[in-house]
C-alpha cells in the first residue's frame, strides 16, 4: 500500500515549482511503502525512529534549512 498522506498528487509540489505534485515530481519520488515500514519496526522497534532522529541532527549541524 502507497502512503500518499506525505505529498497528495493534488497540492503544490513541496519543490516550489508551483506546479501540482502529479504533474512535477511524483513521477521521479519514491514511494513510501506502510507495510514495509510496519515491518522493519515490528522486527526493530525504535530504529526508524533512531535514524530519523540522527538525520535530524545531521541536517541541524550542517544548518541546512528544509
Amino acid at each position: 500500500m502507497r502512503d500518499e498522506s506525505l505529498f497528495p498528487r493534488r497540492q503544490p509540489c513541496p519543490c516550489g515549482s508551483g506546479k501540482k505534485f502529479k504533474n512535477c515530481c511524483e513521477p521521479t519520488a519514491p514511494s513510501v511503502d506502510v507495510e514495509v515500514i510496519d515491518r522493519v519496526e515490528r522486527r526493530n522497534p525504535g530504529m526508524l525512529a533512531n535514524m530519523i532522529a540522527g538525520l535530524d541532527e545531521e541536517i541541524a549541524r550542517r544548518g541546512v534549512k528544509i
